[in-house]
């Protein structure tokens, strides 16, 4: 009896050190770098856009879609000198006129790729290959951080820090021929809010 206590005691202590080792992944890099990127790993190839590098502009906008309230449909995105890479991230619809309604669209936490007005949309483009988000699909994305800033204009700017992981998106001009995202980091920024 006392061996099975002991043998039982010591299989807790290695299934408690076990978990204890389970840690969070450390974003502290990614959360710190505040220039518009777009780095992310797809089945085929690892890809690292970034206005810094001079390869590529930065797109930021948004379209009004009601005045009464004000919503409009905000895009952040990057694309390169010779047009033929690109993304852009659509935001769902927003009241602009509502600081809440902006807030619960980009807070911290997970939100849904689909539809471009109830969901996030992306669109990627490399070597003029575009692909969508689908309106249906479940994928999802994740707000890790989220920080607001006043630009050269002195309009208030928000820079918005995203993980995707595991995402598939239809090339639109073949079918049947998809991009799988494994991991992605975007760090993208939105604005114009009034």
């Amino acid at each position: 009896m006392k061996k099975i206590t002991i043998l039982i005691l010591a299989l807790i202590l290695i299934s408690c050190s076990k978990e204890e080792s389970i840690s969070e992944p450390d974003y502290s890099t990614f959360l710190n770098n505040n220039d518009h990127i777009f780095n992310f790993k797809t089945n085929l190839t690892t890809y690292n856009w970034s206005f810094e590098s001079a390869k590529f502009q930065m797109r930021s906008g948004y379209s009004p879609i009601q005045y009464t309230p004000p919503t409009a449909i905000f895009m952040s995105g990057l694309i390169s000198n010779d047009g033929l890479n690109y993304f852009n991230l659509l935001t769902p619809e927003i009241d602009i006129s509502n600081k809440t309604a902006i807030d619960n669209v980009l807070s911290v936490g997970k939100k849904k790729f689909g539809d471009v007005y109830e969901h996030f949309n992306l669109t990627i483009a490399i070597n003029k290959n575009e692909y969508v988000t689908k309106p249906n699909d479940n994928f999802e994305l994740e707000i890790l951080k989220k920080e607001e800033f006043l630009n050269y204009d002195n309009k208030k700017r928000l820079l918005v820090w995203i993980k995707i992981n595991n995402l598939v998106i239809e090339n639109i001009n073949q079918n049947g021929d998809f991009l799988e995202i494994k991991e992605g980091f975007m760090v993208a920024e939105f604005g114009d809010f009034k």
